[in-house]
């Protein structure tokens, strides 16, 4: 194990985190958060998602990763990010889009990324919500719920799978 790695699994375990769901049941879903690694979406798959949960009636937030310096970032890129250069050397996220996201607590937190990089499992792992969900069976230590479905979490079929199994699960 590398010094890198021992910090980084130190400041992971300072959170004390414990694996456990607060889940509302989906009527009782107000606030949910979305995570993507922009390099592996595009914008329309983004906006898709939001559609689908602000037609649900819910407030939908989205925070991106972009593999990017802020500096190189495209002015009109309408979502908050956590850019290359907003990360310690270590991998520990900051910047002002990621301290907004880290302050509220959400109902729902779906995470995208596929990437390897610490930044994806610190963000997830740092987001206050009633129940996570993921896309991919190795990030099972943290999700509440993964979700294997066609494309990793991107048709119309796999938006409506997940609504489902979320209406399915009992409230409290």
């Amino acid at each position: 194990m590398s010094v890198l790695s021992w910090y980084r699994n130190r400041q992971l375990q300072k959170l004390n985190l414990q694996h456990h769901s607060d889940y509302k049941g989906w009527e009782g879903v107000e606030r949910i958060a979305l995570y993507f690694e922009a390099t592996q979406i595009k914008e329309t798959e983004i906006e898709a998602w939001i559609q689908f949960f602000e037609t649900a009636g819910k407030n939908v937030e989205v925070l991106v990763y972009q593999s990017v310096k802020r500096k190189d970032l495209n002015p009109n890129w309408p979502y908050p990010s956590i850019c290359k250069d907003d990360k310690s050397w270590w991998g520990w996220p900051s910047g002002l889009d990621f301290g907004t996201f880290k302050q509220h607590n959400f109902d729902l937190f779906f995470d995208f990324s596929k990437g390897e990089e610490p930044v994806h499992q610190i963000v997830a792992e740092t987001a206050v919500a009633g129940m996570k969900v993921a896309f991919q069976k190795r990030k099972s230590d943290w999700a509440d719920l993964v979700v294997r479905c066609e494309k990793e979490g991107y048709t119309q079929a796999c938006r409506e799978e997940v609504l489902a199994l979320l209406k399915f699960i009992n409230a409290q």
